[in-house]
């Protein structure tokens, strides 16, 4: 049990600081796609 804790705590710490930078990294490039639509379409509807 001890030796199981100790190889898998570290393996489970990296994993959940992986997937968290990959969630974060994630909703940073969805809401700059979002804001970039939301320009060109100002744009547009500024040229008609």
């Amino acid at each position: 049990m001890f030796i199981s804790l100790v190889f898998s705590a570290p393996l489970l710490v990296n994993t959940i600081i992986i997937v968290v930078n990959w969630v974060y990294r994630t909703l940073n490039v969805m809401t700059e796609l979002k804001t970039l639509q939301q320009r060109i379409k100002a744009e547009k509807d500024k040229k008609n």
